[in-house]
């Protein structure tokens, strides 16, 4: 196949990782590297197909919590583990995000979260849930205060935050409502583990 919209596979040993042009004229092309090959794609393609390119929406979301946590100094490892992440080999952390602009947030915890949270810390020692509010920042909770505000129950979390304010967390256990600091990510992580 000829043509604006065909891959065309081209084995290359040094072809770079990173596309070399993202907007070029009909004429370029675009190379990415995948495991075993190489392959080009055409300008029109890559227009027609934009979802091929995109982040993933979650992925935006838990990098603006990821970066913070990884470019502080007392963050030395991080690891997946289904459905969070392993912080130091001592640390357990959940990200939920929420794509609102505005407060307020809102943040399902499902039944495999609430099995996270409620894990027996073996040789773990705390667990922390990041909740990322929209573009606003990222509130930074225990999961101990999570699973209270849920009653340990899959359900709701809601953050809302009025301008210079801070994030107030309620959930369907009523009397619980409580205040974090927007800064407190993800400093609040390292030092509560520090006190214990």
């Amino acid at each position: 196949m000829a043509g604006g919209g065909c891959v065309r596979w081209e084995p290359q040993e040094t072809a770079p990782l990173y596309p070399k042009a993202i907007s070029c004229p009909q004429s370029a092309k675009v190379i990415y590297k995948t495991r075993p090959e190489v392959f080009t794609l055409s300008n029109d393609f890559i227009i027609r197909n934009r979802a091929f390119l995109s982040i993933a929406k979650q992925d935006f979301y838990k990098g603006a919590a990821l970066v913070v946590l990884i470019e502080d100094i007392r963050c030395v490892a991080v690891r997946s583990r289904t459905p969070g992440y392993i912080v130091n080999n001592d640390l357990r952390l959940l990200i939920k995000y929420s794509t609102h602009a505005r407060s307020p947030w809102r943040f399902a915890i499902t039944d495999e979260e609430v099995r996270f949270l409620r894990a027996e810390p073996c040789q773990i020692c705390r667990t922390f849930v990041a909740l990322v509010c929209g573009g606003d920042g990222v509130c930074a909770l225990t999961g101990e205060i999570v699973l209270k505000v849920t009653g340990s129950i899959p359900s709701t979390i809601s953050v809302s935050r009025r301008y210079h304010g801070q994030y107030w967390i309620a959930g369907p256990v009523q009397g619980l409502d409580m205040s974090v600091p927007v800064n407190a990510w993800p400093g609040y992580m390292f030092d509560l583990q520090r006190d214990d």
